[in-house]
């Protein structure tokens, strides 16, 4: 199992072009050479440019303080237990697969517990093994005030 990632930190890759925001703190970027090929990601994944004609907008500046939002889980991707706790892997929104972390349980279902409801009743149907991570899953939720279905 991976260690903690950092995600704010990355290789600088670019330049871009920002097309649009498509989230609080999503945006979509176009690569400069190839014009084909569009991205989503997360404001803090941006390097912003400026210069003397750059137009400060209060659009600007409400996109600038989103930056500190956090990020937002896109999906969760699999339940395991390592030593002592139940941990999911979670895909995050604008990011990388390779940045994808491995996150408490009680953490993920604090901040979208219909994921993790979904992710449950989606691993429920799997195999012995799957369905007993289920089971201790739902237990230990439901002693943490989580309903877990």
């Amino acid at each position: 199992m991976r260690g903690p990632v950092n995600k704010t930190k990355g290789v600088w890759k670019g330049p871009y072009l920002l097309l649009e925001q498509t989230g609080s703190v999503l945006f979509e970027i176009q690569d400069m050479v190839d014009v084909t090929r569009k991205y989503k990601v997360h404001a803090q994944r941006l390097d912003f440019y400026a210069d003397a004609s750059l137009e400060v907008t209060h659009e600007l500046l409400e996109v600038i303080a989103h930056n500190n939002e956090g990020f937002m889980v896109e999906k969760l991707l699999c339940l395991t237990l390592d030593a002592e706790h139940l941990m999911v892997e979670v895909k995050w929104e604008g990011l990388e697969s390779v940045e994808n972390t491995w996150e408490h349980l009680a953490d993920v279902h604090g901040m979208v517990p219909v994921k993790v409801n979904a992710l449950l009743r989606k691993m429920a149907t799997g195999s012995v093994g799957a369905k007993k991570l289920v089971k201790m899953a739902r237990d230990a939720l439901k002693r943490r005030g989580g309903s877990g279905r």
